[in-house]
C-alpha cells in the first residue's frame, strides 16, 4: 500500500531571489490526518546561466517512518540531467519522479534525507510545483498466521530493464502468541523471474545468493524478530522479460527443518469438541484391540517412532535389571505412583519420548523408579508382591531427573511457550517421597523439555543429525548421544567429532557408547540403556493403576503452569477440562465408574485434552539465546576437534572487574591478517560496541556513543579466521 504526502498549491509559496542568483523554496507541509504524514520539503536552487543545480531536503515531521520514499513534481523549462543520493525514475513531459537509492530509503520521525539534481533550464524563475511525496506503507494481510513471520513484497518502480521493490519482514504479533513470541531466522527465501542486483536497507547491504529462480537472503545480525519487530528490505534487479515476479516468500527458521515428532493414534473421526451425545465409539475405534491386545516389545530407544500399541501406555516393571545400577547389583523397576506414570505418559504423547527411557533416566539419576534389596541407610521400605524392597530415592531441588537450575533457566529461555518468564525451578522439579506430590508430574515434563532442547539443537546445527541417526549401525545411537549430552553437556558430545570429523567410523560403529567414550559420569549412559532395554522387553508385569478424577485435577493444575500465558485462555481451558471429564466418565464405566485405567485409558484422555491445546504441539525453540547458540556453532573451536594451527581451545575469557563497572576480556593471541574482530551485541542482534581485539580488552559497559547500556542480556562475540566464540553476559541496572 502506498501512503501519499500531497504538498500542493493549497499552501502558500514564498520565493526569495537572492543577490547571488539563488532561489529558496519555503517550507511546505501538510497537516497530519488520515493516511497522510506531516512532512516538510525544502529546496534551494542555484543557476549559472542556462545550467542549474538544486538541493532538496525531505523532513519527516510525523510519528511514523516514511518507507521507500519517492518524490514527484512538475518543473517547467527545466531539464534534469543528473541526480545524486537518489535516482531519476521517470520523466513524462515536465513531470519528474525521483526515488531513493536503498540505503536512504527510510526517513525516521524527526529525521531527513537530502538529494540533489542538476541540468539545464530556459527560465530561471520557474520552481518545482505540485510536489507529491509517496511512502510505502506495507500492511500485513488480515488473517496472517500468528506463528509465521510475515513477509510482504511490492514492486514500487520499474522501467523497461530494471525494477525496485520493497519487502516488509515482520513479527505479526504485538503481544504474546503461541509459537510467535519471537522469530529467529536463518534466511528469507523467495522465487523470482528476474536477476537480483542488490538487497539493502538503511543499515547497509544485505547478503543474498541466487540460483536460477530461487533467491536466499541472509539477514545477518538483523535476523531476530521479537514482538512487533519490523525490517524493510529494498530489492533491486534486472528484468529478464516483460514481468517482475517476486513471490513465494518464506522464512527459514533457526531450527532443524527435518526434526521429527512421530504421529501416534488419533481419536476416532466421530469425535469433536463438545459433542453432545458422546459415547465410547467416539473415544475408542476398536474395543477389542484397545482392551485385549497383548503388550508388544517396545522398539523405541529414546524416541518411540512406531509404538507397538498406539493406545496403551506401556511401562515394563522389570523384576531384575541385568546391570549394576548406582553401585547396586540387585535392582528392580517399580513405578511408585500413578502420578509418576502420568507425568511420564505426558512426555510420551507430546514429546514422543519412550516412557521406559524416562524411567531409566530417573532411576539412574536419583532412583525415581528403582528399588533395591538391602536398606542402604536412607531408603524407604516398600512392599511389592509381598516382598519388602527399599526405595533409595534421593530428594532435592533438582528433582528425580537431576535438572539443575541453570538447565531449567536455559529451557525457559528457549521454550517460552512451555515455561513462562516467572517459572521457578523448584516449583517444577523438587519432589519428596510423597507418592501424591504434584511435582512427580511436572518434573517429568520439565526433564522432557530439556531433552527436547538438546535434540532440537543437534538437529538445528549443520551436522546432518537426522540423516546420521537414520543411517547409524547402532540402534542406540540417538539415545546414547542425547543422554550423554544431558549428562555431560552438548559441547562435550560434539567434541568427540561423531557427526563430523569421525562421522564415517561413528556410522559404522555398532557400539557408539564404547567406541566414542559416551559412558558419562559414573557409567551413566550404559546404565540408562540397560534399564530401558530391559523394560522394553518386559511383557509380564506392565504397570497399571486406577486413575481417579482427582488425579486428573492434579494433572491439569500442573499443566496450567506450563501453559501459563493464557494460551489457551481460561474459557477454552475450562471447556477442555469439562470435555475430558465427560470422556473420563465414559471410560470409567468399564472399571466400575470410579476410575479409569492408567495403562489403557490415560493416553486417550490426553488426546481429548490435546484437541484444545495450542498447535503446533511441538513449537519452535526460539529467543536470542537459541539463535546465537545455533548460528554461532563452530566445530573448529570445540575442545578436542581443533584444526592444526588453531590458537587454543578458547578465544577469550570474560572476567568482571572488582568494582563491577567493567568487563575484562582476556583474548588469545591472534595472527595478523586473520580479520579478528571483537564485538558486543544486544539481545536483538544489534552491534552495541566494536572492540579491537588485544591481549586484554576492557568493556566499560558503554555503547559506541559513550552511553551506559541499559540492563539486559548481551553477547560478546570474538571471531578470528575460522574460529568463533560467543559468551552471554547480563548487565544489571
Amino acid at each position: 500500500m502506498k501512503r501519499t504526502l500531497f504538498l500542493g498549491m493549497s499552501l502558500c509559496l514564498f520565493l526569495q531571489v537572492q543577490a547571488q542568483g539563488m532561489a529558496s523554496g519555503a517550507d511546505r507541509s501538510v497537516p497530519a490526518g488520515g493516511d497522510s504524514v506531516v512532512a516538510t520539503v525544502r529546496y534551494v536552487i542555484s543557476h549559472q546561466g542556462q545550467n542549474f543545480d538544486a538541493e532538496f531536503t525531505i523532513i519527516n515531521d510525523g510519528t511514523d517512518p516514511i518507507l521507500f520514499w519517492d518524490i514527484g513534481f512538475d518543473w517547467d523549462n527545466h531539464r534534469i540531467a543528473s541526480v545524486w543520493n537518489a535516482r531519476l525514475d521517470s520523466v513524462i513531459g515536465n513531470h519528474y519522479r525521483i526515488i531513493n537509492v536503498g540505503w536512504n530509503s527510510t526517513i525516521q520521525p524527526g529525521d531527513s534525507v537530502q538529494f540533489g539534481c542538476a541540468g539545464t533550464c530556459t527560465d530561471t524563475s520557474s520552481v518545482p510545483e505540485n510536489i507529491v511525496v509517496t511512502g510505502f506503507d506495507p500492511v500485513i494481510p488480515p488473517g496472517w498466521p500468528r506463528d509465521e513471520l510475515a513477509v510482504v513484497y511490492e514492486t514500487l518502480a520499474e522501467n523497461d530493464s530494471t525494477f525496485t521493490g520493497m519487502a516488509l519482514v515482520a513479527n505479526p504479533n504485538e503481544r504474546y502468541a503461541w509459537n510467535g513470541w519471537f522469530f529467529g531466522v536463518k534466511s528469507i527465501r523467495f522465487r523470482t523471474d528476474t536477476e537480483i542486483a542488490r538487497v539493502t536497507n538503511p543499515n547497509g547491504a544485505i547478503g543474498f545468493e541466487q540460483q536460477g529462480d530461487r533467491v536466499e537472503v541472509d539477514l545477518g545480525w538483523q535476523s531476530l524478530f521479537p514482538l512487533g519487530a519490523r525490517l524493510n528490505l529494498t530489492i533491486e534487479g534486472r528484468k529478464l522479460g516483460q514481468s517482475v515476479v517476486l513471490d513465494s516468500f518464506h522464512a527459514r527458521y533457526v531450527r532443524g527443518e527435518n526434526i521429527r515428532y512421530p504421529h501416534y493414534a488419533s481419536l476416532p473421526p466421530s469425535w469433536y469438541p463438545g459433542k453432545p451425545d458422546l459415547c465410547l465409539a467416539d473415544l475408542v475405534s476398536d474395543t477389542f484391540s484397545y482392551y485385549h491386545a497383548p503388550p508388544q516389545p517396545v522398539t523405541g530407544k529414546l524416541i518411540i517412532y512406531q509404538p507397538g500399541n498406539p493406545t496403551q501406555l506401556q511401562l515394563g516393571q522389570v523384576d531384575s535389571v541385568p546391570y549394576r545400577v548406582n553401585m547396586e547389583n540387585a535392582a528392580r523397576i517399580w513405578i511408585p505412583s500413578r502420578l509418576v506414570a502420568m507425568g511420564i505418559g505426558w512426555t510420551c504423547e507430546f514429546f514422543k519420548l519412550n516412557p521406559n527411557y524416562m524411567c531409566g533416566l530417573g532411576t539412574k539419576e536419583n532412583w525415581a523408579t528403582g528399588v533395591i534389596r538391602e536398606n542402604n541407610g536412607h531408603s524407604t521400605p516398600v512392599v511389592i508382591e509381598g516382598d519388602t524392597w527399599y526405595w533409595p530415592l534421593v530428594t532435592h531441588r533438582d528433582g528425580p531427573y537431576q535438572q539443575e537450575i541453570g538447565n531449567f533457566n536455559d529451557c525457559k529461555s528457549v521454550f517460552p511457550d512451555f515455561l513462562p518468564p516467572d517459572a521457578n525451578h523448584d516449583d517444577y522439579t523438587a519432589i519428596t517421597p510423597d507418592f501424591n506430590h504434584p511435582n512427580w508430574i511436572s518434573s517429568a515434563i520439565s526433564c522432557a523439555i530439556s531433552l527436547t532442547v538438546t535434540r532440537e539443537f543437534l538437529n538445528a546445527i549443520p551436522v546432518n543429525y537426522t540423516a546420521f541417526m537414520d543411517s547409524a549401525a547402532d540402534p542406540w545411537a540417538e539415545m546414547a548421544c542425547v543422554t550423554f549430552a544431558y549428562n555431560r553437556g552438548v559441547w562435550n558430545l560434539l567434541a568427540r567429532g561423531i557427526f563430523e570429523t569421525h562421522r564415517d567410523s561413528a556410522l559404522r560403529s555398532t557400539d557408539i557408547i564404547r567406541d566414542f567414550g559416551l559412558g558419562g559420569y559414573a557409567d551413566h549412559v550404559p546404565t540408562v540403556k540397560a534399564i530401558t532395554d530391559a523394560m522394553n522387553r518386559d511383557l509380564h508385569d506392565v504397570y497399571d493403576a486406577a486413575i481417579t478424577w482427582q488425579d486428573m485435577g492434579i494433572l491439569f493444575a500442573k499443566l496450567r503452569t506450563f501453559y501459563g500465558r493464557e494460551v489457551p485462555p481460561d474459557s477454552v481451558w475450562n471447556r477442555m477440562i469439562w470435555d475430558v471429564h465427560r470422556a473420563f466418565d465414559i471410560l470409567a464405566e468399564r472399571w466400575g465408574g470410579t476410575h479409569a485405567s492408567c495403562r489403557y485409558d490415560y493416553l486417550t484422555l490426553l488426546r481429548v485434552a490435546k484437541e484444545y491445546l495450542p498447535a503446533p504441539h511441538n513449537p519452535r525453540p526460539t529467543g536470542a539465546d537459541w539463535y546465537y547458540w545455533v548460528t554461532n556453532y563452530n566445530p573448529v573451536c570445540i575442545i578436542g576437534n581443533r584444526k592444526p594451527g588453531d590458537v587454543g581451545t578458547r578465544l577469550m575469557q570474560i572476567r568482571p572487574s572488582v568494582t563491577g563497572t567493567q568487563l575484562d576480556i582476556l583474548c588469545a593471541p591472534v595472527s595478523p591478517g586473520t580479520g579478528a574482530e571483537l564485538r558486543i551485541y544486544d539481545a536483538a542482534g544489534r552491534v552495541v560496541r566494536n572492540l579491537g581485539p588485544g591481549r586484554t580488552v576492557v568493556w566499560d559497559i558503554r555503547d559506541e556513543t559513550g552511553r551506559r547500556v541499559p540492563g539486559g542480556t548481551y553477547f560478546i562475540r570474538m571471531k578470528t579466521g575460522t574460529c568463533l566464540q560467543v559468551e552471554k553476559v547480563v548487565v544489571t541496572e
